[in-house]
């Protein structure tokens, strides 16, 4: 299976939205089959490019939520999850992007589990109102790295490992292009640190 055939069918299974290749399918009449999609997927080389680098440097797209469709009135249980489940270094990342989601991440994990409704009700009026961010996405890292792997020039080319074990980092996005540039940037860091580590 192809990086960019694994990358698609990761969406498939996770994206919370629509089935990503039944929208192209519908959308796009001309397209008959899943073979077909991916002769269009192709044709989008800043894709193709930025889905084998992502794999390239031990990084993947997991879940995703499509923020426009989030009903302030039926709060899902994915987005009460995503809160109940967060790590430190994500809450950092989402922070970074939208001023005061620390604070508000401490409000929710704070107040009684009947009231985390209250709280999303509160938090995705915000998102409509003042994100720019169509997308949160999960960000999963490898942690099985046998070893980073640099060119002559010291410049990081990739990993050896596998995708056994993974950990989860979640950053807002304007398009999934962008989630996928993000992606490439996390992975890169994760590699960097995981060799600085095996150097001390």
């Amino acid at each position: 299976m192809t990086p960019l055939l694994s990358f698609l069918l990761t969406l498939i299974k996770h994206y919370d939205y629509n089935n990503i290749i039944n929208v192209i399918i519908i959308d796009n009449p001309q397209y008959k089959s899943v073979s077909d999609c991916m002769c269009f997927l192709k044709k989008n080389s800043e894709i193709f490019y930025l889905s084998e680098n992502l794999h390239k440097f031990g990084a993947d797209i997991g879940r995703v939520m499509y923020l426009p469709t989030l009903d302030p009135n039926n709060p899902t249980k994915e987005l009460i999850e995503f809160f109940n489940h967060l790590h430190l270094e994500s809450i950092e990342l989402l922070d970074q992007q939208m001023k005061g989601f620390k604070a508000f991440y401490q409000s929710f994990v704070a107040c009684p589990v009947d009231e985390q409704k209250y709280l999303a009700f509160e938090f995705i009026l915000d998102l409509h109102s003042s994100s720019d961010a169509a997308f949160l996405v999960e960000v999963r890292l490898t942690k099985n790295i046998d070893q980073v792997n640099f060119n002559r020039d010291n410049e990081l080319t990739g990993f050896d490992g596998d995708w056994g074990a993974t950990t989860s980092l979640w950053v807002f996005a304007e398009s999934m292009e962008g989630a996928m540039q993000q992606g490439i940037l996390l992975g890169r860091k994760n590699l960097i640190k995981i060799n600085e580590k095996d150097c001390v």
